[in-house]
């Protein structure tokens, strides 16, 4: 812990100096500023709520519970046919 604090400490310029010699080169440079600003800036609301994603992501959930329903239901109708087939030819004999 020492170290960082003797590395701290014998930095050139203090960090106030550092604050405002930052402040001076994005004044200078507008350019610059381009460069700093959050990536969210540029995007649309829904983008940044990341809502597109959720519903994608939901979208390929009812698809998946869809499908899984379907398959469910198709097996136990194939399964409740058998049972009644085999039902029904015990009566018979």
């Amino acid at each position: 812990m020492t170290e960082v604090s003797s590395l701290l400490r014998e930095r050139p310029i203090g960090p106030v100096d550092n604050a405002v010699w930052w402040v001076e080169q994005i004044i200078k440079h507008p350019q610059i500023a381009e460069y700093l600003l959050p990536f969210g800036s540029e995007q649309t609301w829904y983008q940044r709520r990341e809502l597109d994603v959720w519903g994608f992501l939901i979208i390929i959930l009812c698809v998946v519970l869809w499908l899984t329903k379907k398959i469910v239901l198709r097996f136990y109708r194939c399964y409740n046919a058998r049972k009644d087939t085999s039902q029904s030819i015990k009566k018979n004999k």
